[in-house]
């Protein structure tokens, strides 16, 4: 496979998994999405595939309204992200706080 910029080789079958998990949102399976996300996050991801399974988790558990899911994983997105799913987020009715 072909190297990335940190040496590290590129994985085609971790890249299909998360293109799979952007998938299943796109299409409109939230559930879907949100478990599949998770269980990548449970594994070893580079930061930038880390932050997009957060997204996926929170923009799906507000669109489910799971609000206390949605603030636990926006809890752990840098700052940029958060004020992204803040306005996603706030068109479901879902708003968050930050800690102090």
């Amino acid at each position: 496979p072909p190297s990335i910029d940190d040496g590290r080789k590129a994985d085609p079958k971790a890249d299909a998994i998360l293109d799979e998990v952007d998938r299943a949102y796109d299409h409109g399976e939230y559930d879907e999405a949100k478990t599949q996300a998770l269980k990548q996050l449970g594994g070893e991801l580079e930061p930038a595939e880390k932050t997009r399974m957060l997204r996926v988790v929170v923009s799906s558990s507000c669109i489910l309204g799971d609000g206390a899911d949605a603030q636990k994983y926006y809890a752990q997105l840098p700052q940029r992200d958060k004020n992204q799913m803040k306005v996603r987020c706030e068109r479901y009715g879902v708003s968050f706080t930050d800690a102090p």
